[in-house]
């Protein structure tokens, strides 16, 4: 049976966890992206291969929200998951795609929710940013 759970990792944080489906065999490309989205909160996503991996984790003193997406079951790392950040009120903060295995944004201290998407799958958590979500 194929192994069909991930688990997000979020490493300061009690937002963690999320389902999905079947992850196709990754290619083997470096990806990193950093972002600012309108309302200034930065992310990076990113992370398949060793140095994009390195790079993205030698910056995680400067974000809030740490996730790393693995399976559940395995442990192995997951990419081109679906990562949207709600306000309390309902109102996105962030939409993007983290195309390799780590997610990091710097959110404002309030409460947020988490929603991660994984195939078709989604899972959804909820916590307070303030120097680190928990």
């Amino acid at each position: 049976m194929k192994d069909r759970a991930f688990l997000v990792l979020a490493t300061g944080a009690a937002i963690a966890a999320a389902t999905a489906a079947f992850l196709p065999p990754m290619q083997a490309v470096a990806m990193l992206s950093g972002h600012t989205v309108p309302g200034g909160v930065a992310y990076v996503a990113g992370g398949l291969g060793k140095d994009p991996v390195d790079a993205i984790r030698s910056m995680q003193g400067g974000y809030n929200l740490r996730m790393t997406f693995a399976r559940a079951r395995t442990g192995g790392y997951l990419a081109d998951i679906h990562v949207r950040i709600e306000d309390i009120h309902g109102n996105r903060v962030v939409a993007a795609m983290a195309p390799g295995l780590l997610f990091y944004a710097r959110l404002p201290d309030a409460t947020y929710r988490v929603l991660s998407t994984f195939g078709t799958q989604e899972q959804t958590r909820q916590g307070a940013c303030q120097k680190f979500c928990v």
